[in-house]
């Protein structure tokens, strides 16, 4: 079973940030693309999803309303990044779309970002557990 799946178009952040996640004792995956994260929540299913605004295809809050169908997907985390500037908007959607987390890639250190996941992972394993 994996921890967290990671959907982002940026090969290089995303290893960087599966690599971190593994020194934490995290088990993490990487998906390209909207629908390669959709199979591995389907086959994985994780306790955090991170989804990038920017995939490909199948993206953000398409995949998020996407995910909340799948049956036996009981609540993962999804958490919107955007790569360059906060937008408003987004936030609120990511808010009413049940998000539990809005990064802006910029304004925060992979170091930082892996930490605050991380922590939100503990918190999930400890309440369902």
């Amino acid at each position: 079973m994996t921890d967290v799946i990671l959907a982002d178009r940026d090969t290089h952040f995303a290893q960087a940030c599966v690599r971190r996640f593994e020194e934490k004792g995290v088990r993490a995956r990487y998906a390209c693309n909207g629908s390669t994260c959709l199979r591995l929540v389907e086959e994985e299913h994780p306790g955090v999803v991170i989804i990038s605004m920017a995939l490909d295809g199948l993206a953000g809050f398409e995949l998020v309303s996407r995910l909340r169908e799948i049956p036996h997907v009981v609540r993962p985390f999804a958490i919107a990044i955007v790569a360059l500037a906060p937008d408003p908007d987004d936030l609120r959607a990511s808010r009413i779309y049940g998000c539990s987390g809005y990064f802006v890639r910029s304004y925060i250190s992979i170091e930082a970002f892996i930490h605050r996941i991380h922590r939100m992972h503990l918190s999930l394993s400890r309440s369902s557990g």
